[in-house]
């Protein structure tokens, strides 16, 4: 693609339908006047204006697409922690619908290495025997759930077996209540909120 060049040495390095808009002098070939003012002038601003106006375009798509993936990354950190969260209580076998708000109030997902990660809050760390600061694990935050007298009902104790007692001083076969039976109900309601014994149809 020819360029137009203001001044060219030698006309033949014009091509030939282009060399009535040069004019020879002395020192080589210009640019028919008029042509020289548009090419240096007006070509120069709408090239400017062009870019300016493909610029701000820009701009405002590169901000609409960091909404846009700010807020599918919102939706997905939400699924993600809330699918580790879930994972963790029922492997400590507790109540998953009890504890989980709690759970993911000390959750949050951070960048690490290019990958997003849950992980638990800052405020929620714990001071080591050196006393520095460590990151709480998962496991750890639901540990402390157990020992605490607030959530420990929360979670199903471990089942002894050989005694034929349950934990809770009852028989070992009676873990169901009939829904009909309100006033198994009621002496059960705390074994029954922790998931210890379950109500049958």
């Amino acid at each position: 693609m020819f360029d137009f060049p203001v001044q060219v040495e030698n006309l033949d390095d014009v091509p030939e339908v282009f060399q009535n808009l040069y004019e020879q002098g002395e020192t080589g070939c210009t640019l028919l006047g008029e042509l020289t003012k548009k090419m240096t002038a007006d070509t120069d601003h709408q090239i400017i204006q062009s870019l300016k106006h493909a610029n701000e375009t820009l701009q405002i798509e590169i901000v609409s697409k960091n909404e846009r993936v700010a807020k599918l990354n919102k939706l997905n950190d939400g699924f993600l922690m809330d699918d580790i969260a879930s994972k963790a209580i029922n492997a400590a076998r507790g109540n998953t619908a009890l504890l989980r708000p709690h759970l993911l109030n000390a959750l949050e997902v951070a960048e690490v290495d290019g990958k997003r990660m849950v992980k638990v809050k800052e405020q929620y760390s714990v001071d080591t025997i050196s006393g520095e600061e460590q990151p709480t694990s998962i496991s750890d935050l639901i540990q402390n759930f157990k020992n605490d007298p607030d959530f420990a009902k929360a979670f199903v104790g471990d089942i002894r077996t050989g005694g034929g007692m349950s934990p809770t001083g009852g028989t070992s076969g009676n873990r169901h209540v009939n829904s009909v039976d309100q006033k198994a109900i009621n002496s059960k309601i705390e074994e029954i909120a922790a998931g210890k014994i379950t109500v049958s149809m």
